[in-house]
């Protein structure tokens, strides 16, 4: 994996025990990524998958080389399959999906993922609608209640 440099600071804890740590892991993230766990999922960083064996198996086989002067929303990933073929993938965060709908099912589903336990189905649609039709609010009292826990 290649990255900018200045990730390291913030990204690099190679064998976090919790969730919390988790976060803040690039190998644990590329390895739950690999396994197949929804990293957007608000249980995916658990001490249970900071501490599972396959898990840490994986994220111990990821190398990360740190890269001077890059952007810091542009990431490569090598793979290396089991007969020596590589898959390669590069990414840049910093640049908009080209599929936008795609994009905004995504967000309103990690929007509803992160607002609906904590202020229920009916306030978590009200809170949405009202941040759609921000430009047409007349203050943000409504949006500051409605956010309220």
């Amino acid at each position: 994996m290649r990255l900018d440099a200045s990730c390291e600071r913030v990204c690099n804890i190679p064998a976090p025990v919790d969730g919390l740590q988790s976060k803040f892991s690039l190998r644990q993230t590329v390895a739950m990524a690999l396994a197949g766990v929804d990293t957007a999922s608000l249980g995916a960083y658990s001490a249970e998958n900071a501490r599972d064996p396959a898990l840490i198996g994986l994220r111990e086989r990821i190398e990360i080389d740190w890269q001077d002067s890059w952007p810091q929303t542009l990431a490569e990933l090598e793979i290396e399959l089991g007969g020596g073929n590589r898959l390669t993938a590069r990414h840049d965060a910093g640049i908009p999906a080209a599929d936008i709908a795609d994009q905004g099912r995504r967000l309103a589903a990690k929007f509803d993922a992160l607002v609906e336990p904590v202020l229920g189905v009916p306030r978590a649609r009200e809170l949405s609608e009202t941040i759609a039709g921000l430009d047409h609010l007349a203050d943000v009292a409504e949006l500051a209640k409605l956010a309220a826990g």
